[in-house]
């Protein structure tokens, strides 16, 4: 939306985020086919559809570039764990990217931030909405 819509979004907090599927970890890209494999051998009268209709989305979108992301007016929090399923160097990339991107690495979390540490990814989000 802040790409192709910029006069709409006014801010952006995304978290665990990636612009392309090798943005992810070695080890989960593997759990991801292996976890597609398994559901799809197991995957009768269409039982496990959804779920392989949400594994294929990270094995295989989005796919911007680090160019693309450059047509992001507006000011942008990227939040990652450090320990997050997104590779360090690809989220830091994102946030370098994007003109007004402001970067958040949490220690000792996952990709699971905002349930990790709630207090901490709440007060950083607000904090960014808030103040102009």
């Amino acid at each position: 939306m802040a790409m192709k819509h910029p006069q709409l979004v006014d801010k952006i907090a995304c978290s665990g985020a990636n612009i392309f599927p090798e943005g992810q970890k070695d080890e989960e890209v593997k759990y991801l086919r292996e976890a597609v494999e398994k559901l799809s051998k197991d995957n009768k009268d269409h039982k496990n559809d959804v779920s392989l209709d949400l594994l294929n989305l990270d094995l295989k979108y989005p796919n911007w570039t680090f160019e693309e992301l450059k047509k992001i007016e507006c000011p942008s929090l990227i939040i990652a764990g450090d320990k997050d399923i997104i590779k360090i160097e690809h989220t830091v990339k994102m946030a370098e990217s994007i003109p007004k991107g402001q970067l958040a690495i949490i220690p000792n979390a996952s990709h699971f931030v905002p349930e990790e540490k709630p207090e901490l990814f709440n007060e950083l989000v607000i904090d960014f909405f808030e103040n102009k």
